[in-house]
């Protein structure tokens, strides 16, 4: 199977843990104080020609658990990520170098 990478940028993000092509972990603080962030983790778990994504947004705490609220489009992006990923893997792209 093909590589794609997929990647984002968000302001004031710190990774705390990371596993090339096994796991990722950050800090977000999208929606919610600096002093409290939440953590998004995404693990890639291999399966056959694949792989398995999960996705889990923790870390709550009295800090930040009354932000939680904001977060419930969860579901609506991460079908656009599947949509994404599943297009990318049935017509793979070619990076070509800048020039």
């Amino acid at each position: 199977m093909p590589h794609t990478r997929i990647s984002a940028t968000t302001s004031g993000a710190k990774s705390s843990s990371w596993s090339r092509g096994r796991r990722i972990v950050h800090t977000s603080t999208l929606a919610q104080t600096s002093e409290h962030p939440s953590e998004v983790s995404v693990s890639f778990v291999p399966r056959d020609a694949g792989c398995t994504v999960r996705f889990e947004h923790g870390g709550w705490d009295r800090g930040n658990a009354a932000f939680r609220s904001k977060f419930t489009d969860w579901p609506l992006i991460l079908a656009r990520v599947a949509a994404l990923a599943d297009a990318a893997a049935a017509s793979p792209v070619v990076d070509h170098p800048p020039g």
